[in-house]
């Protein structure tokens, strides 16, 4: 945020989240205090908060920026365009932060893209298991671009749009991936997770007991259907009837090979 038109040089760089775990971390990377506030809501969640203003704040945007989505670097370049240095030293310190290199997504062994990840993921990203005992990595966000890297990081088919159910809300784009694909990103970014996401990690692994078929179908099972082999032997139709049943509560129409 930029400071008030009273105070254009005092910036700030705010984490606001409930989970009191990440900004303590937060915190103490950036040498601050950690302040609880009260919720809008009675029924919400109490928030914490940790910040840092002024020139600190600078250094970090400068430094982060590169990482950054097209609507946090506008945010910043906002900030920028207001900031003057007017009122520091003469000799002002070395910047705090070093700046980062861009993350494109090219490939996941790269420990910076890693970490951009887990802390993507920690803050937007969602670890749950579907009806049938199968862990799921999901990303929903209005910043298409964000998503993208993401996306390809994690190797996700593909990006979808989900229109907005409000006219006051803006569409979201989505990826996710799931099965034995997501279970190997659980275990690799579990050790960067706060409480609340690690234990949701460890929810997901624990029901998650892969049975592979030996010798799997080119088609369905399903009498009469040619379509091809996606799971259990059934094609995507017959898989996704089989899997609306489990998950009602209904009797299956169709009968899995396992």
């Amino acid at each position: 945020m930029s400071g008030p038109p009273s105070r254009p040089n005092a910036p700030v760089v705010r984490i606001r989240m409930t989970d009191r775990d990440v900004v303590e971390r937060s915190a103490a990377l950036l040498d601050r205090a950690v302040t609880p506030i009260r919720p809008r809501q009675a029924h919400y969640k109490p928030p914490f908060i940790t910040q840092l203003r002024g020139a600190e704040a600078v250094d970090l945007m400068i430094a982060m920026r590169p990482v950054l989505g097209p609507e946090r670097t506008a945010q910043i370049d906002r900030v920028l365009a207001r900031w003057s240095p007017r009122g520091r030293r003469s000799r002002p310190k070395a910047p705090r932060f070093p700046v980062l290199d861009g993350i494109d997504g090219s490939t996941s062994r790269d420990p910076r893209a890693l970490s951009w990840l887990a802390g993507l993921l920690e803050g937007e990203g969602t670890f749950s298991l579907t009806c049938d005992s199968y862990p799921v990595i999901s990303l929903n966000m209005c910043d298409g671009s964000v998503v993208r890297i993401a996306a390809k990081l994690v190797e996700a088919r593909s990006v979808a749009l989900r229109e907005a159910r409000r006219p006051e809300w803006r569409p979201t784009f989505v990826a996710q991936v799931g099965g034995a694909h997501a279970a190997e990103w659980m275990k690799r970014l579990r050790a960067f997770m706060g409480q609340r996401r690690t234990e949701a990690i460890d929810a997901a692994l624990s029901q998650y007991h892969p049975i592979r078929l030996i010798d799997p179908p080119l088609s369905c099972v399903v009498p009469g259907c040619s379509a091809p082999h996606r799971g259990r032997g059934l094609c995507h139709k017959h898989y996704m009837m089989w899997s609306r049943d489990k998950a009602n509560g209904r009797e299956t129409r169709i009968t899995p090979l396992r």
